[in-house]
């Protein structure tokens, strides 16, 4: 599968940056880097495909299609580091949860390549079915599903031995692959069936079909808490949501263009959906905040701004009627997104510590014996806020 992807960018996006966003652009053979206040562009390989970001966001990884490699960026310096010779038409690419292993699937060999990401070597090839498109993988890293758009079929590759251990039938023309974040269910897009398989993966069988979700879906995307699915239709002028709880269809939002690709920010605050435009979605509201001009067609990986080198240390201080117990947290600031920081004890980020414009926060008065869990987030010039760093400290 070939995509010509045009991109004319203009300042309204940056308004609306809060992590770095690496954007595949097939008719000039690069990628480039978005952020809160610069557009980097980057070549590439010939015919660049569906990218992914590492779980540390250090590297990217871009399949292309016409060269048949991987260009690996490293996102400190926006530079190719390594080029990595893979299958025939390399078009998706996904890294497993520890960053040990990216997988690639080769439409026209039909086949998936397993890399080892700290040698950038292919350590393993796997065959699947005919046509093999999307993938994904379970957050345990234990199994890998392959949409097989030329067989209606999804394979399920077993991660320890690197071998199909199922093979899943599905709907007509398979395409883009999601898993739940708690990995219990997988949804596959059957973009001529205009539905959904639900794949249950502690049986590998489908569980129920969505039907009806829009005409021509592609990409779709969970939202980090695992309760809402965002689905892009290519032959509707609608985004559709749903509900993952129940798997039916919720609602649709109406962004007024076909849709393709669907990104969701890793706080779950935003979606980022292409249809000619990128179009901004306030996942609060479900509702459209932004729409920016950029071409026609595109993937996107978004790649958080971590902070690093974060520490956290356990003082006393006695005073002559009690002790205060402090955790002191330290880090360095990420390349952009760092001009304020809020501290938070919950993941849900509502249970909000404290803030600073430094890179060092106390926590006074905790309390004895028991475990204390920060989540740090990054806050731009413009108010936008991401999830950066996790730290926990234990009396």
């Amino acid at each position: 599968m070939r995509y010509l992807f045009l991109l004319l960018f203009v300042n309204s996006l940056f308004a609306q940056i809060s992590n770095d966003i690496y954007v595949s652009r097939v008719s000039s053979d690069s990628v480039s880097i978005i952020n809160a206040t610069t557009i980097t562009t980057l070549s590439v390989g010939n015919s660049p495909q569906a990218l992914a970001v590492a779980p540390d966001a250090t590297k990217v990884y871009v399949p292309n299609l016409l060269d048949d490699n991987v260009s690996v960026i490293d996102t400190a310096t926006n530079t190719i580091i390594a080029t990595i010779t893979v299958g025939d038409e390399p078009g998706a690419i996904i890294v497993s949860p520890d960053g040990t292993k990216a997988y690639v699937t080769n439409g026209n060999a039909n086949n998936v390549s397993v890399i080892d990401t700290a040698s950038n070597t292919v350590i393993a090839t796997i065959s699947v079915g005919n046509g093999p498109s999307g993938l994904n993988i379970t957050p345990d890293r234990t199994q890998v599903y392959v949409a097989n758009s030329g067989s209606n079929t999804v394979s399920v590759i077993d991660t320890a031995s690197n071998t199909v251990t199922a093979t899943i039938n599905v709907g007509t023309a398979p395409n883009f692959v999601a898993v739940s974040p708690d990995g219990s269910k997988v949804y596959v897009v059957n973009s001529t069936s205009n539905s959904i398989s639900v794949i249950s993966t502690a049986t590998n069988t489908v569980t129920t079909t969505i039907s009806s979700v829009g005409s021509n879906p592609r990409d779709l995307a969970f939202t980090p808490d695992g309760t809402t699915v965002y689905l892009a239709n290519e032959g509707d002028t609608f985004v559709t949501l749903i509900d993952a709880t129940t798997d039916t269809v919720s609602s649709t939002i109406n962004i007024g263009d076909p849709s393709f690709d669907v990104a969701i920010t890793p706080d779950g605050s935003r979606a980022y959906v292409t249809t000619g435009n990128v179009v901004f979605i306030n996942t609060s509201t479900n509702t459209v905040s932004n729409t920016v001009v950029l071409g026609n067609g595109i993937f996107i990986a978004i790649a958080p701004n971590t902070i690093s080198n974060l520490r956290a240390v356990q003082t006393r201080i006695k005073f002559p009627t009690q002790t205060d117990i402090v955790n002191t947290l330290t880090w360095n600031r990420p390349a952009t997104n760092g001009a304020s920081f809020n501290i938070y004890r919950d993941p849900a980020l509502t249970n909000l510590a404290g803030s600073t414009t430094g890179t060092i926060f106390e926590d006074h008065q905790r309390i004895p014996g028991t475990v204390n869990s920060y989540f740090i987030t990054s806050v731009d010039s413009f108010g936008f806020e991401s999830l950066s760093g996790i730290s926990t400290i234990q009396d």
